[in-house]
């Protein structure tokens, strides 16, 4: 963790509270060079798959506490990004209407999977990708490029609490302001 810095090496997220990858996927491989730092979102990437399996890591984060989305705007790491700020959000009195109007908005991107495969639920999907032939599975990329994963709002809020705890002097404007001031008008 400290070698990398604590730094996600898929979203950039720097947080103590990252996680050890074994990026092979082999647990009992603790060579220095199958580790990377990841953020607890895009772990749950990685371990998507073993889902089927029943594995534990991450059962907190994934399975009935997540949907599947397509969201081929934003790539899985900045979404993951968005949805930590999403949790920061839903914790502030302020904030809260907006983040829920945000979050609603995501979940209507379930529908499309619900229609294409018959569920959005990762661990369903991932049980059907484990079955797949070699080839189906090298060629996963076409079909679920654009899938990214939505986590439940107590996740949100879970994350956006660590956020907050690790970086508590951290100036937060308001999203409005931020709005404005991406739109090139002066807040208030």
């Amino acid at each position: 963790m400290e070698r990398g810095a604590y730094k996600c090496v898929y979203c950039g997220y720097v947080s103590r509270s990252n996680e050890c990858h074994h990026i092979d996927g082999n647990h009992a491989n603790n060579d220095d060079a199958n580790h990377a730092v990841v953020d607890t979102l895009c772990h749950s990437y990685q371990h998507l798959g073993q889902q089927a399996t029943q594995n534990p890591l991450n059962a907190d984060s994934i399975g009935n506490r997540t949907a599947l989305a397509v969201v081929p705007e934003l790539s899985a790491q900045t979404l993951n990004l968005l949805q930590r700020a999403i949790g920061v959000a839903l914790l502030d009195e302020r904030e809260a209407q907006v983040a829920k109007a945000i979050s609603k908005s995501l979940t209507q991107r379930t529908r499309p999977v619900l229609e294409a495969f018959g569920t959005f639920k990762p661990r369903e999907f991932a049980a059907a990708m484990y079955q797949m032939s070699a080839q189906a599975y090298e060629a996963r990329a076409t079909v679920v490029g654009d899938l990214r994963l939505l986590f439940h709002t107590g996740i949100l809020k879970a994350e956006g609490a660590r956020f907050r705890s690790e970086f508590p002097a951290l100036p937060i404007s308001t999203w409005e302001d931020v709005f404005k001031h991406a739109k090139g008008r002066p807040s208030k």
